[in-house]
């Protein structure tokens, strides 16, 4: 957050992490095309070349800085689930027991 220009590389590296980390973080998605749109104003084949950091993406970075300093909502943890208790009928005359 600090610098304020990114060579191409860089970004990818941060794009790569933030749309994978997107499916975790809600709204995360929305957050991401000013960054995308960084990358167009870079050269062909520049891949050090380094580029002012927009405000608009700067805007978006400190919100991501802000989003990954919480626990995220979805996670792989297998929740415990409540018990449930059933009961049945246990007649067998009519076939009502199950």
């Amino acid at each position: 957050m600090e610098k304020t220009s990114i060579s191409l590389l860089q970004l990818h590296k941060i794009l790569g992490y933030l749309a994978f980390t997107s499916t975790v973080v809600p709204l995360g998605r929305t957050f991401l095309p000013q960054l995308y749109n960084m990358q167009l104003y870079f050269p062909p084949g520049s891949g050090y070349h380094r580029r002012r950091i927009s405000n608009d993406a700067c805007k978006d970075l400190a919100w991501w800085t802000e989003a990954l300093t919480h626990a995220p909502q979805r996670s792989i943890v297998l929740q415990t689930r409540e018990i449930i208790c059933t009961w049945s009928d246990a007649a067998s005359t009519k076939g009502l027991g199950v």
